[in-house]
């Protein structure tokens, strides 16, 4: 095994053990690149390319084990000391390796969720899952591997099947057709535990638009200039923003829709991705076009150069494109102001000098801005977005005295304000200014350290938590 993150939670071994005959890496004289040509693999409507092209036999479709493993976004690597081929795929929640043992002739497959849990291990054979107690082994029927000219096949329904994706024959174009839309490996034949790694196409999704990033850059570009023609700035173009573009892009290619929809808003969709933002602004288009032509499309747009629509305060840019089975090409833009770590860090600071400016006009000391209650305050704010309250008492942390107390060494908790719905320094700062009790504790002449933190949600509204203490 080649994952060295350690793991204490849910372990869901998923095995492929696909017991070899003798003869497993030879080449079967009606076997090879030759013997069916014309063999065409489908993944989500696009025809994949291999520098050795499949084939059938025996009624078995084999393709390149590298090139179908990187098509569902694996990375693949080959061990030169032991002959032993790595194909993994790991995110935040799940990770997913493929082996082929080259001295066992052997191919298995891990997945393991990271979850609250117990172990678990399953064996998947062409996408059917049975449950059983950890350490035990099950081999399946011999499922042959296939070296041709030193290149290893392997069986595409297995691979597809047991990453959850739908396969289909079409005899009369001999093409397989491999649909990886709702895959997930998944299945409890207990009742008690349903555990599931959903395929993370994320991966599959960039290389497939690898093919339009030129275009894109060159879309970004038409799309300044027009901007810059109408007196705004150019915007800067944004990695992630661009992943999100391309990931909305081929779900439009994919479902042959006519609109650009978030079911959940665009906020929501932003933030799910790690991605906060002031505001945002977003354009499709649809169709065999050059960039110069789709550019032209969006410029023309009432809401290109329209405050209302928030265009002149964004400041990031994603562009991505998608092209759908019958060679449309599926155009999406989506810009933004973006509300991370540096524009929280301007308000709250800015918040600080407001407090700061009242406590001189009082005749009180100036209060310093502390980094362990900075560091707190943004803890409790953002812990009130996830989950949704507005109170001093917070189910994770406790009171905000509780915080200091255990993440901080020689300070006095003096007190906290809390705010909601505000999204600016000067608001957040007046609606507490207004309030007797809010106003001491901002006012207090002990106190002599800050900490200001704010978190936006899913609606675009802020949460507060300002805590002053005495060191």
């Amino acid at each position: 095994m080649i994952f060295m993150k350690k793991t204490t939670k849910i372990l869901l071994a998923a095995i492929i053990i696909l017991a070899m005959t003798f003869n497993v890496f030879t080449v079967p004289a009606a076997a090879g690149a030759n013997a069916n040509p014309g063999i065409k693999i489908l993944l989500d409507g696009e025809n994949l390319e291999f520098d050795v092209p499949p084939f059938i036999e025996n009624g078995y479709s084999f393709v390149p084990f590298r090139a179908i493993l990187e098509a569902f976004g694996l990375d693949v690597y080959y061990n030169k000391k032991t002959g032993d081929i790595y194909a993994t795929m790991q995110t935040s929640k799940n990770s997913l390796q493929y082996i082929i043992d080259a001295k066992e002739k052997i191919l298995t497959c891990d997945c393991i969720e990271y979850d609250d849990g117990v172990l678990i291990e399953s064996t998947i054979i062409a996408g059917k899952t049975e449950y059983m107690p950890v350490g035990a082994v099950m081999f399946q029927k011999s499922i042959e591997l296939r070296n041709i000219k030193g290149r290893i096949f392997v069986h595409s329904r297995v691979i597809a099947e047991s990453l959850g994706c739908k396969v289909e024959w079409n005899d009369k174009n001999k093409t397989v057709i491999i649909t990886s839309k709702n895959a997930v490996i998944t299945g409890d034949q207990h009742g008690k535990l349903t555990p599931k790694v959903t395929l993370d196409r994320s991966k599959m999704i960039e290389k497939r638009s690898a093919q339009f990033k030129e275009t894109e850059d060159e879309l970004v570009k038409l799309f300044n200039k027009a901007r810059i023609n109408e007196k705004m700035y150019a915007l800067e173009q944004n990695e992630t923003l661009t992943k999100l573009a391309r990931m909305k892009a081929s779900e439009m290619a994919e479902n042959h829709l006519d609109k650009l929809e978030f079911p959940s808003g665009v906020k929501k969709f932003l933030m799910d991705n790690s991605v906060n933002a002031f505001s945002h602004v977003y354009y499709f288009s649809i169709g065999k076009k050059t960039p110069a032509e789709v550019a032209d499309e969006w410029r023309k747009l009432s809401y290109f150069d329209n405050d209302i629509y928030a265009v002149n305060k964004t400041t990031q840019i994603g562009i991505g494109a998608a092209k759908a089975a019958d060679g449309t090409v599926y155009w999406v833009c989506i810009t933004i102001k973006p509300f991370g770590d540096n524009e929280k860090t301007v308000i709250e600071n800015e918040f600080i000098k407001l407090l700061n400016g009242e406590r001189v006009k009082q005749g009180l000391n100036p209060i310093a801005r502390n980094d362990d209650l900075m560091k707190l305050a943004r803890m409790k704010a953002k812990d009130m977005v996830d989950k949704d309250y507005c109170t001093h008492y917070s189910p994770t942390y406790g009171y905000p005295g509780d915080m200091v107390r255990k993440y901080t060494d020689n300070i006095t908790f003096m007190g906290e304000n809390i705010v909601a719905g505000t999204q600016t320094a000067d608001a957040a700062f007046t609606a507490l200014m207004k309030s007797t009790d809010h106003k001491a504790i901002m006012m207090e002449k002990d106190s002599n350290i800050i900490g200001v933190g704010v978190a936006m949600d899913a609606a675009g509204n802020f949460r507060w938590s300002m805590i002053t203490a005495k060191k």
